[in-house]
Formats: structure tokens, sequence, C-alpha cells
């Protein structure tokens, strides 16, 4: 999974549910880390050990959870604890097609040929609001 980081306003300006942890040691497993970090924080719904382009493990990794609030308290506290040490965080968020709103494309990539109808309505009204 790579680290790459959303571009896009839209997403960029919801409140993230993911955090990129540097420096974890090649030693812990995602399980171990899932583990060791769900006695501290229980609303853990994925950890996951990123790769460079050419499959290799990084020495970050992407926690995901499942509600914003935790996010935003840990972000405050600029640091995550593993094993009761602090690591480096920042937050993460995922590429959101702006044309179907699906995860893991660009809209320049996205399957769905066509803009919905109602996804076209809700653009043109958020360029209402912004004119307005």
């Amino acid at each position: 999974m790579s680290s790459e980081q959303s571009t896009t306003t839209s997403s960029s300006s919801l409140p993230p549910r993911s955090l990129i942890v540097s420096n974890v040691s090649l030693a812990k497993d995602e399980t171990w880390l899932y583990n060791d970090l769900s006695h501290t924080y229980p609303d853990i719904k994925k950890v996951s050990r990123n790769h460079d382009q050419d499959g290799r493990e990084l020495s970050s990794i992407q926690v995901d959870f499942h509600s914003e609030e935790i996010v935003s308290e840990i972000l405050d506290e600029e640091a995550i604890y593993i094993e009761d040490r602090p690591y480096y965080i920042r937050p993460f968020w995922p590429v959101i097609s702006y044309r179907c709103q699906n995860e893991g494309h660009k809209a320049a990539e996205c399957p769905q040929r066509y803009l919905p109808e109602s996804r076209l309505a809700e653009l043109l009204h958020e360029q209402k609001t912004l004119v307005s």
C-alpha cells in the first residue's frame, strides 16, 4: 500500500480517519502492531505496513480508525504511542474520485465513464455555494 496522499480538496477538507506512522521497526508485524495499539486506542480498525514501488516493506504504517474523533485527539498530541514510545504521525486521506466519490482512484481513472446525474447536481450546488 502506498502512502500517497490525496490532493483533492474535497477529501482533504474532511477529517481524516487514518494516520501514517513513521519509523516503525520492520521487526514488528501488522498483527503485533494492531494488538499493541488497540490496548491504548480501542477504536482501531486496521493496521497496514506501507510498501515501496517494488513491494519492499517500509518503516511506515497506516493506521485506520472507525471515527475521526480519536484521530483528531492523536493529531493534537502530535504522536501515537507504540510500546509506550511516541512515534511521529501525519494524517492520511485516501484518493477519492470526483466522479463517483469512491476511494482508490482519481476521476481520470474512474471506471464510471459518465458523471451520474445525482453527482452532477451535487457539483453544481457546490459551485453555486462557492460563487455566492
